[in-house]
């Protein structure tokens, strides 16, 4: 069975990664470019971050849009959606 592992933002500096209801880890956020979206935004203008698996990258949002237009179409059908 393959582990599932939720991450919540604490703060600009530190997110929680929790592996279990009883089980968390606080891992510190080493990169600026989550704490500060205009430097983030610099970066990528510059060329100096690779965006190609980077969470707000345009291929993973895609496929974020995907999920959630089939929840909705799950929701309105009644039955499952297989993506």
């Amino acid at each position: 069975m393959a582990r599932t592992f939720r991450f919540m933002p604490i703060d600009g500096s530190t997110l929680v990664r929790y592996s279990s209801p009883g089980s968390q880890t606080n891992i510190p956020v080493k990169n600026g470019y989550f704490r500060d979206h205009l430097a983030y935004l610099e970066a990528v203008l510059s060329g100096t971050m690779d965006t190609e698996n980077d969470l707000s990258s345009l291929a993973n949002n895609l496929i974020v849009v995907e999920i959630l237009h089939a929840a909705r179409e799950s929701a309105k059908r009644g039955e499952r959606i297989v993506l």
